[in-house]
């Protein structure tokens, strides 16, 4: 890449992470991923910023371009380390999520360590030389004896960064969707660091994890407008659309519509307080969106349809085997009441309807499920009460 175009490219990286640093930054919503999500924008957004600037003034004469060289090149290493972990650290908090925070604040410190030392040895080089250096006489940046710590200290968490997505698509815990822009990022990362190999001055890696960040940016929008907020399943939009979707395809055969609905959902929210209520709508999204996954994966589609209520929608060659995952979804949540010590049963009441040839309405689906549903519930609440 010639120098008027990794400028460019720097510059347009720059503007977009710039604008969505901004959008992230000036929302109310600052939970801790976001924070972590704008950390690893505006880092790289220095490092993208930094690489222009050394690159523009090494080897050109006069005081000025000396100075700007010696300040833009020690941010360049000195930040490096804490770019690439921020991105380390923002993977970790996706993967894990906030409710299990233990393995999040390990990795929120560990770090710290090669991060605060590649940054003093960076900065110490505008003196020492060590990473690099630079004689005023040519202006002209030459590596320093600890060169290789940049290297090493970024690809290591960059690696790890790769190393983590594996592990998880391996455990098939992303969506197709969320597959491809994981797998963009490990070819990209791939890629810029054979670039980079084969020519140590071109840092296309940066430029990388630019189109890595704005993917994923795009994704949480999507997901902002197609996942339920509380839950992290798909919403009732979503599930209008798929829905509409099948109907309009006519991929109806052997469709079935499963709807959920917890039992005394209301007294848990009125004698345990809506928090504790929240708890039991997760924990419900949690044991269906498991069970889905054990009864076809990709192939069996979950929602909350609204309150307390949840949908399934799925292809099966037979109504027994749709009562087969409504016998297993029983059984879950019987396991999980024998294991728990809550002031109260989870239990759901279940409704199965399938789609009949002559079916051309969505809504004769929702209302033949949602009459079984009720004919359930009915039963249910006589037993309960």
């Amino acid at each position: 890449m010639d120098k008027i175009g990794f400028l460019e490219a720097n510059a347009v990286c720059i503007i977009v992470l710039g604008w969505i640093f901004f959008e992230i930054r000036t929302r109310p919503d600052q939970r801790f991923e976001n924070i972590l999500f704008s950390n690893a924008l505006s880092t790289v957004c220095i490092m993208l910023l930094s690489a222009s600037v050394r690159l523009v003034c090494n080897g050109m004469p006069g005081r000025l371009c000396y100075i700007l060289n010696l300040v833009s090149s020690a941010a360049f290493y000195a930040v490096s380390g804490y770019a690439s972990a921020s991105w380390l650290l923002f993977l970790a908090m996706e993967t894990w999520g906030s409710k299990k925070k233990r393995p999040a604040v390990i990795l929120r410190y560990l770090p710290m360590a090669p991060i605060i030392f590649l940054a003093v040895i960076s900065i110490c080089s505008i003196w020492t030389g060590w990473v690099f250096y630079i004689p005023p006489e040519t202006n002209l940046r030459t590596h320093g004896v600890m060169h290789a710590a940049e290297p090493v200290i970024t690809y290591t968490f960059f690696a790890s960064s790769a190393l983590l997505l594996i592990v998880r698509m391996l455990q098939r815990r992303f969506t197709r969707h969320e597959i491809r822009i994981r797998l963009i990022f490990i070819i990209l990362l791939i890629a810029s660091g054979l670039v980079h190999a084969i020519v140590p001055s071109t840092s296309t890696i940066w430029l990388a994890l630019s189109v890595s960040l704005a993917l994923l940016y795009i994704e949480m929008q999507t997901k902002q407008i197609s996942q339920d907020g509380l839950t992290g399943i798909n919403n009732r939009r979503s599930f209008d659309n798929y829905l509409n979707l099948l109907f309009k395809e006519e991929r109806t055969e052997g469709l079935f519509l499963m709807m959920c609905d917890i039992d005394l959902f209301k007294t848990i929210n009125d004698k345990y307080g809506h928090i504790e209520g929240d708890e039991a709508l997760c924990t419900t999204a949690g044991i269906l969106k498991r069970q889905c996954h054990a009864h076809g994966g990709r192939g069996v589609y979950l929602a909350r349809y609204g309150g307390d209520e949840f949908v399934i929608v799925c292809s099966m060659e037979t109504a027994a085997s749709m009562q087969s995952l409504k016998t297993s979804i029983e059984g879950a949540f019987g396991a999980y009441n024998a294991s728990q010590e809550k002031p109260y049963m989870l239990q759901l009441s279940i409704g199965i309807a399938e789609a009949e040839p002559e079916m051309q309405d969505v809504r004769k689906l929702i209302m033949k499920a949602d009459a079984a549903l009720y004919e359930e519930k009915r039963q249910h609440h006589k037993s309960l009460r």
